[in-house]
C-alpha cells in the first residue's frame, strides 16, 4: 500500500459571538460576531483546552473588545489578532500548545 497517511490534529470549534469592539471617540457602538476555531497540537492540548473553556472564551472575548473598528478593518490586524488569541491561550498550557486559532467567520459592524 502506497500512500501518504496523515494525523488530523484536533480542532474545538466555538460557536458564535457577539462582541462589542473598544468606543472610538464620538463613534456609535460598533460590534464584532465571530466564529472561531483552536487548531490543538495533541489531544493532552484539546483535553486542557476543553477543561479551561470560560477561559479560553474569556480571552477571546478580551482580546476582541479591546480593538476598535478601525483597528480590525485590516487583514494585518486580524492575523496580529488570531496570534495574540493563540499566545494568551498557549500561556495557560502545560506541555503542550495550539497550534493555529482560526477565524471560520468574522463579520464587523
Amino acid at each position: 500500500m502506497t500512500g501518504v497517511q496523515t494525523c488530523a490534529l484536533p480542532i474545538l470549534s466555538y460557536p458564535e459571538m457577539t462582541i462589542t469592539l473598544r468606543g472610538e471617540q464620538g463613534g456609535k457602538s460598533r460590534y464584532a460576531t465571530m466564529e472561531s476555531a483552536l487548531v490543538c497540537g495533541s489531544e493532552s492540548c484539546k483535553a486542557q483546552v476543553e477543561e479551561n473553556k470560560a477561559k479560553v472564551l474569556d480571552i477571546i472575548q478580551t482580546v476582541v473588545s479591546a480593538r476598535s473598528y478601525t483597528e480590525l478593518t485590516s487583514l494585518e490586524s486580524k492575523f496580529r489578532l488570531k496570534h495574540e488569541i493563540l499566545n494568551q491561550i498557549n500561556s495557560f498550557l502545560k506541555d503542550t500548545a495550539a497550534v493555529d486559532f482560526l477565524f471560520t467567520n468574522f463579520l464587523i459592524q
